[in-house]
């Protein structure tokens, strides 16, 4: 084995170790420690070349130790007179390692015969010379560095060693090849791209040919090299299976077709295009490519069932061994890759049969990375995609259902930590929100933080106003004397209700909050200060509250901050411990689950500029409601909570009376839970359905019969019709072209508000009007119920469908948690699998799915797996703008390279999908703009805000 950086000491230890007829392994010390400890354990070396700085990174293994820079007083005291091995063309010359699909790399052995045949092939057809210079820079796990390496040896051409990792950087790579004067070397595609995206190309006069393998070359590729370079560009195809390569083409400007060819065999090689039965197919026709001839690998290190599978008698062999001789092998690799011939003979490669990709020239199997991700315990299913740039380089995506997304619940260890981390979040944004407070504003009236999600502006004092009041007469109406409010914030409901109460406590997490209620209770004529209590406090801390002590509990537009259903369970179980027979909960402004998407959709309809197309609008949709960091609730919870509290003896749950049309009237609802209630005499009731009731009746019923309740069923919400609208063209966007034309025909949508007739009828003939989801399966429809004023308590309506079986909680609920669930994952699982493969196996972009699609029968449906591009991945922090036109103009440039539509100052640029290859287009972009840095320091300063204070 040799492990060492690559150095004049590398070259010396390969032709070292094949001198004395031994293989060499090539370990790259930049390996993770888990990959380091399988190949060792796997071959077995007994020997192992290495340097004295490079010792602390391997493990600890049976292996004798040589180091190259520490032990030449060891060294030279061996006998110096020239070795015979006695090396034959069957011996091993190495064994390189690639990726394998079970999770664990495989490793190719390759003979002399095979390597000697492909050096001597590439020195008859591109002839070296003293004169040439070849760069080598590939890292010598891969197994183009073979004739980097000893094409030059052979032929007595230079060879020149890149300093280690300068294969990375393109800046680099250029002085090198001017002051070196590079005739010869090798890029993969990627790279290439790369590096024709630099100033100074025309600067390297020296080079005769530039090799090209390891990728697909497009042909926009290869016009973009004749374009910048005057020397020849050849593409080259092959396995590590099968000694580097097996096929070429020399590229010509003049190449028509989308895709280059990859050309004929090399010398003493076959290649055979067959079909599932083994069989050659026709010119232009797909087939599997098999390869046949000298260069064969004599299979897989330790892995006789997988080399059986893979190298398979070739049908052929009796009918060509005796027209071709020994050139014609006995075996064919099936290589799984798709291609075709052209009518002149050439062959094109078309693509994979299996899930194998190459990405900058390294092979690798994508089972490889869903196994070891699929063995991370917050990895439940996992997908792992090459994802096609807009540049044509690959790039790979991991598609994740995470544990958290399946078991909905928390593990009882990450419950204490999310939540407090949760409700601090929360507690320092309404400590800062609750310090806007203007001095001069009312201050039994205080909005602030009560702001528009549409607009972002501070939602009207008009509707503020009317909110406040229907809130209060529901509480109110039930005649509160000892009241606990949860969340009471800056006092809205405090100031109207406590006049009405005997005592009145208040609880908050915002100490700034409550600081200024105690501000103006000192101040108000109200003389409240003896009857109110306050204290700081999260909202299920009900510690010297004693049992039984309120009739009232109040949680006003506070559920949607807890940061999880169970959370909120725990609070009702304790506030129904807290309320005395006959009290009741009111929980105000609940957001409703099952409205989710409208909201969303309504939202992002009203903020987007009209000349965004509909995909647009729907991505951020989708993107909104897959971050959402609030707490919604299905109606229907209410009601299934009587199977676990059978405390709860009656639910009302009713909708927001009010003339105006916003989110607290069109997404909200009320929720009054009556706690230990005895059973009440049955009043008489009529009910009317919405198509046989009309208002002159109702008013001539209200009139004459005056009868002690009526309700009217299933009216239309049409304070719901338009976001309702709104999802439908969401979810069926083909009859809408552009988001324009979505907007303009929704302001056509002008619709009475037939509440407010409802209203006038209540006030005239003596009537309270309660508006209640009867039905809380149904999205766009209520009840409205006309009770006799002369009632004392408050009607209370019967719900239908009450759920008879106790459910599992998550499954009313969203999942607050969940983005900073899965923006903390991403980072573990890139960590993860850094400890675990190589830089190159490690994908780009992570993308958090609740599940993998399928297609109907139950496979793995790609096309419906979402595109990662336009689209800010989950990040390690909220968006940030740029604050600088330094971080401005950093922004706009990751922007480009990455490919999404907006950055922020806190965004990891590896977390958005950056690599080393899209850091070094950075580097080479920011230098343009006038901006130097190196990969390292991108590396070490991984945010706009960072890089911005380096540069």
């Amino acid at each position: 084995g040799i492990c060492l950086e690559r150095s004049l000491e590398l070259v010396v230890g390969l032709l070292a170790i094949l001198k004395a007829g031994g293989a060499y392994v090539p370990i790259d010390p930049h390996y993770p420690q888990e990959r380091l400890t399988y190949l060792l354990a796997d071959t077995q070396v007994k020997i192992l070349l290495t340097s004295q700085s490079l010792t602390s990174l391997l493990p600890a293994n049976l292996a004798k130790i040589i180091c190259l820079d520490s032990d030449w007083d060891l060294i030279a005291k061996e006998n110096p007179d020239n070795f015979e091995s006695g090396v034959t063309v069957e011996n091993l010359a190495y064994v390189i390692y690639t990726s394998g699909s079970t999770g664990q790399p495989k490793g190719a052995m390759n003979c002399h015969r095979g390597v000697v045949n492909r050096l001597l092939w590439m020195q008859d057809t591109y002839p070296l010379t003293q004169g040439d210079r070849i760069l080598q820079k590939t890292p010598f796990s891969f197994d183009v560095s073979v004739w980097e390496f000893f094409c030059p040896l052979l032929t007595g051409a230079r060879l020149v060693v890149a300093k280690p990792e300068g294969h990375k950087d393109s800046v680099y790579l250029i002085k090198l090849i001017q002051d070196q004067q590079i005739t010869t070397l090798h890029f993969v595609p990627s790279m290439l791209r790369v590096l024709l995206q630099e100033a100074d190309l025309e600067k390297c006069q020296s080079l005769k040919r530039v090799i090209c393998s390891g990728e697909a070359l497009p042909n926009d590729l290869s016009q973009r090299f004749f374009e910048r370079f005057n020397c020849e560009l050849h593409n080259l195809y092959g396995p590590t299976e099968a000694a580097i390569d097996v096929t070429y083409w020399a590229c010509s400007p003049n190449w028509k077709r989308e895709v280059v060819p990859i050309g004929r065999p090399v010398a003493n090689t076959q290649i055979y295009l067959l079909n599932a039965d083994l069989q050659p197919v026709p010119i232009g026709v797909v087939g599997e490519l098999h390869i046949g001839g000298v260069q064969l690998a004599r299979g897989y290190f330790n892995r006789p069932e997988l080399t059986a599978e893979k190298f398979i008698a070739n049908p052929f062999y009796p009918s060509l061994q005796k027209e071709q001789g020994s050139t014609i092998s006995p075996r064919l690799y099936k290589t799984g890759d798709l291609t075709r011939y052209l009518p002149d003979g050439n062959i094109e490669f078309l693509g994979r049969l299996d899930h194998q990709v190459k990405i900058r020239g390294f092979r690798i199997e994508l089972g490889e990375i869903e196994t070891i991700l699929g063995q991370h315990p917050d990895v439940c299913q996992s997908v792992v995609l090459a994802h096609q740039t807009e540049t044509g380089s690959q790039t790979l995506i991991a598609y994740v259902v995470s544990q958290s997304q399946t078991r909905q619940h928390l593990s009882p260890e990450q419950e204490p930590h999310f939540f407090d981390e949760q409700i601090g979040q929360w507690q320092t944004l309404y400590n800062q929100t609750y310090r806007q407070s203007v001095e001069d504003s009312n201050p039994l009236f205080n909005t602030v933080g009560w702001n528009s999600s549409y607009t972002g502006e501070p939602i009207p004092a008009a509707e503020m106003d009317e909110w406040l009041k229907d809130k209060t007469a529901t509480i109110l109406a039930h005649r509160p004397q000892r009241v606990l409010e949860i969340g009471c914030g800056t006092g809205l409901i405090l100031f109207q209700v406590a006049p009405h109460c005997d005592r009145y406590w208040g609880t908050d997490i915002s100490v700034v909050g409550l600081d200024l209620i105690r501000h103006h209770l000192g101040e108000s004529k109200l003389d409240l200060a003896e009857q109110v209590n306050l204290l700081q406090r999260p909202a299920d801390d009900f510690e010297g509250l004693e049992a039984e002590a309120f009739d009232t509990i109040i949680l006003n537009s506070v559920v949607q901050y807890f940061p999880h259903i169970d959370y909120l369970v725990k609070v009702l179980e304790k506030a129904i411990a807290a309320i005395a027979p006959g009290g009741r909960i009111f929980l105000g402004d609940v957001r409703n689950l099952k409205l989710l998407a409208a909201f969303h959709a309504s939202v992002e309809l009203t903020k987007a500029d009209p000349d965004i197309s509909v995909d647009q609008w729907q991505k951020r949709v989708e993107r909104q409601i897959a971050q959402e960091q609030e707490l919604l609730i299905d109606p229907a919870f209410f009601t299934a909570l009587q199977q676990r509290f059978p405390q709860i003896t009656q639910v009302d749950i009713q909708l927001p009376r009010s003339q105006y049309e916003n989110e607290l009237t069109q997404f909200r609802y009320n929720v009054v839970l009556q706690i230990n209630t005895k059973a009440e005499v049955e009043q008489s009731e009529t009910w009317l359905a919405q198509e046989a009731f009309t208002i002159p009746e109702l008013s001539h019923l209200l009139e004459k019969t005056q009868p002690p309740v009526v309700g009217i069923k299933g009216l239309t919400n049409l304070k719901l019709v338009a976001p309702l609208t709104i999802l439908e063209f969401f979810k069926h966007p083909q009859d809408v072209q552009t988001v324009e034309t979505l907007q303009s025909s929704l302001q056509k949508l002008v619709l009475p508000n037939p509440e407010t007739e409802l209203d006038q009828l209540a006030e005239t003939f003596g009537y309270s009007l309660l508006l209640t989801y009867a039905d809380s399966q149904t999205l766009n429809h209520y009840d409205a119920i006309f009770v006799k004023e002369q009632r004392r308590k408050p009607h209370r309506a019967k719900l239908t469908n009450l759920s008879k079986t106790h459910q599992d909680w998550q499954q009313y609920a969203n999942h607050p948690l969940q983005p900073q669930l899965n923006r903390q994952l991403i980072p573990q699982l890139r960590s993860y699998l850094e400890t675990r493969l190589p830089e190159y196996m490690i994908p780009n972009a992570f993308v958090l799915l609740a599940e993998i699609p399928l297609t109907p029968n139950g496979k793995l449906d790609r096309r419906a797996l979402p595109s990662p591009e336009q689209i800010r991945l989950e990040l390690t922090d909220t968006f940030v703008a740029p604050c600088t036109p330094i971080e401005e103009m950093l922004a706009l440039i990751w922007a480009e390279i990455l490919g999404l539509e907006q950055i922020g100052i806190h965004d990891n640029f590896f977390e958005l999908g950056g690599d080393s290859i899209r850091g070094i287009q950075v580097i080479a972009k920011a230098r343009t703009m006038g901006f130097e840095f190196s990969l390292p320091e991108l590396l070490q300063h991984q945010t706009i805000q960072e890089l911005a204070h380096l540069v």
